[in-house]
């Protein structure tokens, strides 16, 4: 089994040319605050201009005058919230399980080590204050004790979304069935990169480390056209599987509707935006048989899995990972601990009676467990089991965060085509149905906010019908798609009386080892097609040093068990 060197341990994301120490003191990071700054008013744009100035003066020192932030603040804190603050700070500064040690967590995502009593940075517009409750592990646990931020283009006030690290960003403003003007010249995707809009709030599974999130969010290669790992990748095949369990949920500006008309296209708004949420949530991989397949496949014998505390300390490098025994002993640690979280123990060939696939549908369609089944596809025999408890984990960090940063939304599905070469549509989109349905069972009254859930059903006529089955304890309106895109207004956004004021959420299928989103082109995919026409890429910019600032409270996902 895979154990790093000692000398290799503290060094989480290899090879990062200390990107952080790099950018927060050179003159990149200042044209960033500079960029940041200028987008005050915009959405997500909360703090005074006095805060942002303060927040600059300090930013080397990340530890700003509390009787500033105060003044900024235009308020007076309680005596009894500035110590809960100072306490909050100095357990911040403390490494957790799955995060990085001592001066070496400094040192990557500051420029420098935090020391005595320094406070947490105030990041542009997001006035982190401190989190009332950072225990907090469940919605009826948690309360507000702060004033809430006002979304003037509803009427309605923005949640307070709890954050990993303690503190709380503004949730979402903004509705999607108006257009804003937004005026970017031809390039749309290029403007934005020149003018990022705020970073993505992060929703991933316990068993992801931090460290792994960081690996996967900044080390994806340029682009990646159906290939998983190649020699001199820094991202592994069971490390792409992994980036399964981590979504980030991105507030953007659409500058067109996306539509399929025989190629991935953009129908234009000419110089106006429609400001929208885009999840990179990534699909069950079955593109080959590398991906999930990988994960899930039986083998001749059993595989007991084991919880890897220590895979934050042990990420190989590119260099590692360069030599295929090495990188295979490395992915069969990474598997089994994926396994271990996700089933405890993969059976052996011979512990099953796989079904054939039709029979797998029938069996998820009407309500079968998968406690042990197995299907048998057409490159091997996999676990149904598996298969499902990775749709719950991933719809329990995508629906737990659009649940706190959406006042109210419409949500739309659109299944995998081409990542689901290996395994058949109709089967996923059943298990999607079948763990939708699971999540809502067991976290009864917090699926609230979503008004609309709208499947592409081009393929699979029957599927909205599971949905609305999965949703039928909710007061959520199944639809297809193509109603929300209607032909009798060319194609265009056009949602019922109940997704008036609400923001469209919407999937660009993203990809977990390519940064496609920022580099393909517009007709040969929706990942394309949607980076081409929209801020998205921005906001995922891989040398953002503000990347991982906005990683959503676990305790706030949706119960799995």
């Amino acid at each position: 089994m895979w154990d790093k060197p000692q000398q290799a341990m503290y060094g989480a994301v290899q090879n990062m040319g200390q990107w952080a120490g790099q950018q927060v003191g050179g003159s990149q990071n200042q044209n960033q605050q500079s960029s940041l700054q200028g987008q005050h008013g915009q959405h997500g744009q909360h703090a005074q201009h006095g805060q942002q100035q303060s927040w600059a003066q300090n930013q080397q020192s990340w530890g700003p005058n509390l009787n500033q932030n105060q003044q900024s603040w235009g308020s007076n804190l309680s005596q009894n919230q500035n110590q809960q603050w100072e306490q909050q700070n100095n357990q911040w500064q403390q490494p957790s399980h799955g995060q990085h040690h001592g001066q070496q967590h400094g040192q990557q995502h500051h420029g420098k080590q935090h020391s005595g009593h320094h406070e947490k940075p105030h990041h542009q517009g997001k006035p982190h204050r401190p989190s009332p409750k950072p225990e907090f592990d469940g919605w009826d646990q948690f309360e507000y004790k702060e004033e809430d931020w006002w979304d003037n283009s509803i009427g309605k006030k923005v949640a307070s979304v709890p954050l990993q690290d303690g503190c709380i960003m503004a949730g979402f403003k903004g509705r999607s069935d108006r257009l804003v003007n937004a005026p970017t010249g031809y390039d749309v995707r290029k403007h934005y990169l020149n003018e990022p809009l705020e970073p993505p709030l992060i929703s991933r599974s316990p068993f992801i480390p931090i460290a792994m999130l960081e690996h996967l969010m900044r080390n994806k290669k340029d682009t990646a056209i159906s290939v998983k790992y190649i020699h001199g990748d820094k991202i592994s095949d069971m490390e792409g599987v992994a980036h399964t369990f981590v979504t980030p949920i991105v507030f953007a500006r659409m500058h067109g509707d996306y539509a399929y008309k025989g190629s991935h296209i953009v129908l234009p708004y000419a110089g106006r935006a429609r400001e929208v949420v885009v999840s990179a949530a990534i699909h069950p991989d079955f593109e080959d048989t590398n991906g999930m397949m990988a994960l899930a496949r039986l083998e001749h014998y059993p595989i007991q899995g084991e919880d890897w505390r220590e895979w934050n300390k042990n990420i190989a490098s590119g260099k590692e990972k360069y030599n295929d025994h090495t990188r295979a002993s490395y992915d069969a640690r990474v598997r089994s601990h994926l396994i271990f979280h996700l089933i405890k123990r993969l059976p052996s060939l011979s512990e099953v009676q796989p079904l054939s696939v039709s029979q797998a549908i029938h069996h998820v369609e009407n309500g079968g467990s998968t406690k042990g089944m197995a299907v048998h596809l057409p490159k091997g025999v996999v676990s149904l089991e598996l298969l499902f408890r990775s749709y719950v984990e991933a719809l329990s960090n995508e629906l737990g965060a659009l649940e706190a940063v959406c006042l109210q939304y419409v949500y739309t599905s659109d299944p995998p085509t081409i990542f689901a070469r290996e395994c058949d549509a109709t089967l996923l989109n059943r298990l999607q149905a079948a763990a939708l349905e699971y999540l809502v069972g067991l976290n009864p009254q917090q699926i609230k906010n979503m008004r609309i859930f709208a499947f592409n059903d081009y393929a699979d006529p029957n599927a909205t019908y599971y949905f609305q089955k999965a949703l039928n304890a909710t007061n959520v309106v199944v639809m297809t798609k193509s109603a929300l895109f209607p032909k009798e207004q060319g194609g265009y956004y056009w949602p019922p009386s109940k997704g008036k004021g609400c923001l469209l959420v919407l999937h660009n299928n993203s990809d977990a080892f390519g940064q496609n989103i920022e580099t393909e082109g517009p007709g040969g995919s929706m990942d394309g097609a949607i980076g081409c026409n929209s801020s998205v890429a921005s906001s995922l910019q891989r040398d953002r040093w503000d990347l991982l600032t906005q990683v959503f409270e676990r305790g706030a996902r949706l119960r799995v068990w």
